[in-house]
């Protein structure tokens, strides 16, 4: 079982009882829409939550790289096996989408 951090991110009440699931060296493959580079957690954490173009579901942010990966997908709109093991990759889902979202802690 991955590692489960649970992030809110401030001056958003999207009502979830908080923004994003993070999945500790975790990717969601075969879903990116937009990329940015050079940007911190925090600031792709934020860029999903403005996301304007599409419904961003879900993030990848790659620490070594500081890339971020925007998706219009998650886990529960892919494959199981979608989500694959990446050392230094976070998976951020974003549960202030209207999609559908996990229940609660895995």
């Amino acid at each position: 079982m991955p590692k489960l951090y649970i992030y809110i991110v401030l001056g958003r009440d999207c009502g979830s009882l908080w923004s994003f699931e993070r999945y500790v060296d975790r990717e969601l493959v075969g879903s990116v829409r937009e990329t940015a580079r050079d940007v911190s957690k925090s600031e792709c954490q934020a860029l999903c939550l403005a996301s304007q173009a599409f419904p961003c579901l879900s993030a990848n942010y790659d620490h070594l790289l500081r890339e971020c990966a925007l998706s219009d997908a998650n886990r529960f709109t892919r494959r199981p096996e979608d989500l694959v093991g990446r050392q230094g990759v976070d998976y951020l889902e974003n549960q202030c989408q209207s999609g559908e979202r996990s229940s609660g802690v895995p």
